[in-house]
Parts: C-alpha cells; structure tokens; sequence
C-alpha cells in the first residue's frame, strides 16, 4: 500500500479538514473579544403585545344576525313607570344614557318588527340597523304625557323607518312614490 492510498485512521484526535466556511467560525472562538458588528443572540421569547388577552371561554365568532338577537335579549322589558321616568331624565337633564338604556331595552320589539318584513333577498341587519334608527327617533319623540305606551309609539317608527328602507332599497328598476320624487 502506497502512503497515498493509505486507510484512514480511527483516531479521535485527528482534526477533520477545515472547510472554508469554518474559518470565520474558528476566528471568531481564536479572537476571544467581540466586535462591535457581531450579532447578539436574543431569547426567543414572545413579543410584549399591546392588546388585552383574549380569555379561552369566550364563545367562537358567530353568525351577526345571531349576535343581535343575543344581544338583544341580554336587556330585560322595562315596565311604564320605568320607560316614564327614563324618558323624562333624557328630555329634562339631556341624558343620553337614559335616552341610551330605553333604546337597549327595547331591541326584541326591533328584532320582532324586522322579522316581519323579511324577504329571502334582504339583509336582515340592514333591517335591524333601520329599526334601531326608527326606535332612536321613538325615543326622541315620545311623550309620556300623550297616554300610549312606549312600546307602542315605538313600533311605529319602526316599522316607518324598515319601510322606507324597503321601498327605496328593493325594488329592481326604482320608480319614485311621489309625484314630487318623479
């Protein structure tokens, strides 16, 4: 056997031939000293996050329409008396959370009024959205004084603001209603 075909050893101790990507890597351990461009490893840790955790029982996303009626039904009936001094509270010191709490407690009587009038071609939030519009007008305009329920005046605007919705918003070819709108 010539030197030049001689076996290899088995020897732990050789060294294994350098490559040339392992000597910057054998520099760096030699040198001892960092440099100021050498990179500094950094714990993987998670990123510091702004936003509030999210906690594991809350419900997985739902359908909106759902959400609505969940909502909606969160907020108990008032009685008169109740609806009588909310309503006097909005009007006389301008409270908007009275005005804002009447609107709340009364979303199943807008809930119910939309269904009425749903088509398989119509959105029902767009008719949710309109009731709530009319019951806000409702509760601007209602006086305790005039004898009617709130409710009742209530279901009024709402099925005024879901209609006006409808005749301008469903129809294919829009014709006006009015001679005016004509």
């Amino acid at each position: 056997m010539s030197p030049s075909q001689k076996a290899p050893q088995d020897d732990k101790n050789t060294p294994s031939p350098a490559t040339d990507e392992d000597e910057p890597v054998a520099e760096l351990a030699e040198e001892g000293s960092r440099s100021p461009l050498d990179v500094e490893l950094i714990d993987h840790e998670e990123p510091e996050s702004f936003a509030p955790p999210v906690e594991r029982h809350l419900a997985p996303a739902r359908d909106p329409i759902q959400r609505f009626i969940d909502e909606a039904r969160r907020y108990a009936r008032l009685d008169e008396r109740q609806e009588r001094d909310l309503i006097r509270l909005a009007r006389e010191q301008g409270d908007r959370d009275a005005a804002r709490t009447l609107v709340l407690h009364n979303l199943r009587l807008v809930v119910s009024i939309a269904y009425q009038y749903r088509r398989a071609w119509l959105n029902l939030l767009d008719l949710f959205q309109e009731g709530t519009v009319g019951l806000m007008e409702a509760v601007r305009r209602w006086d305790p004084d005039m004898g009617t329920r709130f409710g009742s005046y209530a279901a009024y605007w709402i099925r005024a603001c879901i209609l006006r919705f409808l005749m301008t918003n469903v129809r294919l070819i829009h014709l006006r209603n009015t001679r005016a709108g004509r």
